[in-house]
């Protein structure tokens, strides 16, 4: 299954996104069933799992304008 699954995802996301999916299968055996059974879902399966857990947990919001959160003042283009 991870052929069909690196095979699909090939060059899209890093190799902590193969980690993801194949974590989110573990967590889902229904789902990775589903899978098993029609491989053609592996491109949606990977997607899905990406959004869900992603490999990456260092992203930031860059504000565009002055705002106010949660009563801290954050200033144009910050990023937090």
């Amino acid at each position: 299954m991870s052929g069909v699954l690196a095979t699909k995802c090939r060059g899209r996301r890093t190799v902590s996104g193969i980690g993801a999916a194949i974590y989110c299968l573990a967590l889902f055996p229904g789902q990775f069933a589903r899978l098993r059974a029609d491989p053609s879902l592996a491109g949606a399966a990977f997607e899905e799992a990406v959004r869900s857990e992603s490999p990456v947990q260092t992203f930031s919001r860059t504000t565009t304008r002055p705002v106010d959160i949660a009563g801290i003042a954050v200033g144009e283009a910050k990023k937090c």
